[in-house]
């Protein structure tokens, strides 16, 4: 009649060797258990059967396939005795013997376990979702973006540069400035003031010298000229036209001299009209800041330009210009 004990069959009667029951292994009459992560379902001296890679079991003595997969994205080494024994595959991550998520864009994860994955560095980005190495693909030249970038517009132009995002950046040329990142565009110096310097990152814009002007966006001092009135050299000190003397126009031309039998009162005239005809009685030479009045006793027209223009009145006789005396008691002179 046959008994088991132990893993043993034994029959009474004469004691023959017994084979190890499902479940156990082992030479004859010397059985041990199946370990958790192994199996046997056959009587017999076979060794246990290993749980395959990716699969755990937490079973003593198991008499068949009992061995459970791990969750996804994860993995297992042969024999494994429990959950924890699964590990997150390269690319997702997780804790052992749990739930394993994909490493999103922007990051990846080279090795296996419950590290944390890899964020692409600052000036980087990488599209791929689970990416089992480092895929970071550097920003165009002259641009940066934040560290974890999942796509290439993250990457903006730097500071004084411009151009769209995640494409090629431009430096801002003489005569503009950008001070910030992104995809605007770089800020005109304004009007009265220029700016030599190529890629400026702030405002450096200088201003003109004093009676000069320049148009927006002037790149060099030369771009800063006299305004009406001055006369100077282009980026140069302006002077104001002297009296007599008057400029309609920007620039560096002379000041032009007002014509003759007129005078401009002031400095920095800006209009021919400012020329002012000399009052009768008076005269002006070319260039000539004011009128100046005939001598004694004589008079001229309005916008006489020479002393010969003043003549005697009536009642005087002398040169034309000259000094004028009265006529002698008992003579006269009527014009």
């Amino acid at each position: 009649m046959a008994e088991q004990i132990a893993g043993l069959t034994t029959y009474n009667g004469p004691q023959t060797p017994c084979p190890c029951i499902a479940g156990w292994t082992g030479p004859d009459g010397g059985c041990a258990q199946c370990v958790s992560g192994k199996y046997k379902n056959a009587t017999g001296d076979a060794t246990c059967t290993n749980c395959v890679a990716g699969q755990y079991s937490t079973a003593v003595s198991a008499t068949t396939n009992v061995c459970q997969e791990c969750p996804a994205d994860s993995e297992a080494p042969e024999a494994s005795d429990k959950h924890e024994d699964c590990t997150c595959n390269a690319g997702s991550t997780g804790p052992h013997g749990g739930v394993c998520l994909q490493c999103v864009a922007g990051k990846y994860k080279s090795t296996t376990g419950d590290a944390a994955c890899t964020n692409c560095v600052g000036g980087q980005y990488s599209t791929t979702i689970g990416a089992t190495s480092d895929m970071c693909q550097g920003c165009t030249t002259n641009s940066n973006g934040p560290e974890a970038s999942d796509e290439q517009r993250d990457c903006t132009c730097n500071a004084g540069w411009t151009g769209p995002q995640g494409g090629s950046c431009i430096q801002c040329v003489a005569g503009k400035f950008k001070s910030t990142t992104g995809d605007a565009v770089c800020i005109n110096c304004v009007a009265g003031q220029y700016s030599a310097t190529i890629g400026a990152t702030s405002d450096v814009c200088q201003g003109c010298l004093s009676n000069s002007n320049s148009p927006e966006a002037s790149n060099k001092q030369t771009d800063c000229i006299c305004n009406a009135g001055f006369s100077g050299p282009n980026g140069g000190t302006c002077t104001a036209c002297v009296a007599g003397r008057y400029k309609d126009r920007v620039g560096s031309s002379e000041c032009s001299v007002c014509d003759k039998g007129k005078h401009a009162a002031s400095s920095g005239s800006t209009l021919i009209s400012d020329c002012l005809l000399c009052s009768p009685g008076t005269y002006a030479w070319s260039d000539s800041p004011s009128c100046t009045a005939c001598p004694r006793n004589s008079n001229s027209a309005a916008g006489s330009h020479t002393v010969a223009d003043c003549l005697c009145n009536a009642g005087s006789s002398g040169p034309d210009g000259g000094s004028c005396t009265e006529c002698a008691q008992g003579t006269y002179k009527s014009g």
